[in-house]
């Protein structure tokens, strides 16, 4: 039996609404589309009116990989900005950066 994919829409802490992608063991109730694969449900989370398309490629720590963030910070602190990564599958990864960096090279996205 094929995994189904959801885009779903929850409320965090700071009061603002997120949007991401679950699996079909997701058991929240905030579903807005369901799909056949994870790229179908990805795609569908991009054109989501609430997602915020400004992403920038940083640095990731590793070996000299790159790695796209969003540039909503999750954290703030003084000068520095926490930034969640903006790709499938590492969602779990931050990065701390200077917020000069989010106001310099902002781009849309395309999470592909």
């Amino acid at each position: 039996m094929e995994s189904k994919w959801y885009v779903v829409v929850e409320t965090q802490k700071d009061g603002k609404d997120y949007v991401g992608i679950n699996d079909d063991s997701y058991t929240g109730g905030n579903i807005i589309s369901e799909h056949d694969s994870e790229n179908e449900a990805d795609a569908a989370c991009t054109r989501h009116p609430s997602v915020n398309n400004q992403i920038i490629e940083l640095p990731d720590g590793y070996n000299g990989h790159t790695a796209k963030f969003y540039i909503e910070p999750i954290e703030v602190e003084g000068d520095l900005v926490k930034l969640q990564c903006a790709e499938p599958g590492k969602e779990y990864m931050a990065r701390w950066c200077y917020s000069s960096v989010i106001t310099e090279k902002p781009q849309p996205a395309s999470r592909s």
